[in-house]
């Protein structure tokens, strides 16, 4: 059993020495494999929701190369941006009181959140368009951001409510990628439900 590598015998303790030890880059796979693995439930579950599939499989209706346009954004984007903002927000109002806590849930949920949504937003639709679309680009997010705030607020305030105020600061990060699987999952079916619209504006009839 020796020679059993940690990560196996006891994975929570090997992942936990790597936040000390690597934060942003474990954060980074982390946030990745989970933004792809919500990438990956919302199109199965729009394929399971098609009517007249037939004999297709999951496998050869899935877009792989949005998957992992899901898994850059998590990677590169998300973890980094957030590490730095709960390092900000744990800095400037430490502790778990009350106080301190609500103070971080309005920060984080007033002007974080309505910045980093559209953020994420232009930063998947680049990765899929290109920067020759950006007009385009303009009107999607006006036309998704309201209703998508709507639903960011109602996930995240108490999601974050219960990570600032009982989670440990080096964990925050893995709490919300717990909750982000959801959540990724809904921004994945809102990018698919735009892309549907796209095809059928493009061929009306």
């Amino acid at each position: 059993s020796d020679s059993i590598p940690s990560i196996w015998k006891h994975p929570f303790a090997w992942y936990s020495r790597r936040l000390d030890t690597h934060p942003i880059l474990t954060k980074a796979i982390t946030s990745g494999t989970i933004a792809s693995a919500g990438d990956v439930i919302c199109q199965y579950l729009m394929f399971s929701s098609r009517k007249g599939k037939k004999n297709e499989s999951f496998s050869s209706c899935w877009d792989a190369s949005r998957t992992g346009r899901f898994a850059l954004m998590g990677a590169v984007l998300v973890a980094p941006v957030l590490h730095t903002w709960f390092t900000f927000l744990n800095n400037r109002f430490p502790g778990k009181d009350v106080t301190s806590v609500m103070k971080r849930v309005l920060l984080d949920q007033l002007l974080c959140s309505p910045l980093f949504l559209p953020t994420i937003m232009s930063f998947l639709w680049v990765l899929e368009h290109g920067v020759n679309k950006m007009d385009d680009l303009v009107d999607h997010l006006v036309k998704q951001i309201p209703s998508a705030q709507i639903v960011n607020w109602a996930v995240w305030t108490p999601a974050q409510l219960i990570n600032f105020r009982f989670v440990a600061v080096k964990y925050q990060l893995l709490f919300g990628n717990v909750v982000a699987l959801g959540w990724n999952t809904f921004l994945s079916f809102r990018t698919q439900q735009q892309q549907v619209e796209q095809v059928e504006s493009d061929n009306p009839n």
